[in-house]
């Protein structure tokens, strides 16, 4: 077993799907319009920049004194996902979630920047999902190494684990990751690095769930010229995976982009002003491609709860619920 890339581990690089409409793009907790969760449930598949646990030099967003990392746990638990994708993970994040999350197992994944550690860990509910393989590499040209490349502002991984769904008896692969948020390059070089992996090690049929913080913008508000000057988010990415056969389940529950279809808020909220933050808007999602017949998308929602001026992160986390046809 390789100490990082996991045990399992394939080579490294060797839907059009009947969509059901979702009726809601956001939720308080005080109001959840989620159905109660039965033996024939959708899979629920989460994704979440949790902003790390090293910030107690923003006493506001501190992830223990603020109350920061209850109301994540508090939303994760609402949420109820059978697969969670987390970004910027730390070890004071790690500590919690083992500690509040006791249904679910993980894998960490490698770490990206060395000082903290980040990570791209995936966390499942046990008596759901099996885990079959578990791995991960970096989005560089050398993959197997701690490494970056083109031009990235910080080195990027991404973490993979294979599972089988244990209702069904469905086997699918699940990649999280989180591309540069300042080099386009290195945005493009990780997506097609991406695209590659999953193409050399998908089994025939195989669903492939690729979700995570993209810093890219599918659609994004106009702005006066000038505004969010230096930005380097553009729609490129999401049309390269779209190009490539991904479908996005935001847009094909039946959501579409608008002035409240941001996933990134800067802990701002409503107040966000994207002009302020580089034009950062949708920048997290949820894509799948293979098993054309036998996946439907039941519903995706952007989660927007906060307590007063405190959020779970400085994104919103995003779901999507996906069964399987007989």
């Amino acid at each position: 077993m390789h100490p990082i890339l996991g045990k399992g581990t394939p080579s490294l690089f060797g839907l059009s799907v009947r969509m059901a409409k979702n009726q809601a793009s956001s939720y308080r907790l005080d109001a959840i319009h989620f159905q109660q969760r039965e033996i024939m449930d959708p899979m629920r598949v989460m994704s979440f920049n949790i902003a790390g646990g090293y910030d107690d030099d923003e006493p506001g967003n501190a992830w223990t004194t603020s109350g920061r990392a209850e109301l994540a746990c508090q939303v994760i638990e609402a949420i109820a996902p059978d697969l969670i994708g987390l970004q910027e993970a730390e070890w004071p994040n790690f500590a919690t979630f083992g500690r509040e999350l006791a249904e679910y197992d993980s894998f960490q994944g490698p770490h990206a920047e060395d000082t903290p550690h980040l990570y791209n860990p995936i966390y499942w509910r046990r008596g759901r999902l099996c885990p079959l393989a578990r791995g991960g590499f970096w989005l560089s040209e050398m993959p197997e190494r701690h490494s970056g490349s083109w031009d990235t502002a910080e080195i990027r991984a991404a973490t993979w684990v294979r599972f089988r769904h244990l209702e069904s008896g469905r086997e699918f692969l699940y990649v999280n990751t989180h591309l540069d948020h300042i080099s386009e390059a290195a945005r493009v070089g990780g997506a097609k690095l991406l695209e590659g992996w999953l193409e050399a090690n998908v089994q025939d049929g195989d669903l492939q769930l690729l979700a995570g913080d993209f810093n890219s913008n599918p659609w994004r508000p106009q702005v006066e010229p000038g505004a969010g000057a230096g930005s380097t988010f553009t729609d490129e990415i999401h049309r390269f995976f779209l190009a490539c056969g991904f479908v996005d389940c935001f847009l094909e529950a039946g959501l579409q982009d608008g002035p409240d279809s941001n996933t990134y808020h800067g802990y701002e909220g409503a107040a966000y002003d994207l002009r302020g933050h580089h034009l950062a808007w949708r920048l997290d999602w949820i894509l799948l491609r293979g098993a054309r017949e036998e996946v439907k998308i039941n519903g995706c929602a952007v989660v927007r709860h906060h307590q007063g001026a405190l959020y779970p992160s400085d994104h919103y986390p995003l779901w999507a619920d996906l069964t399987w046809g007989n």
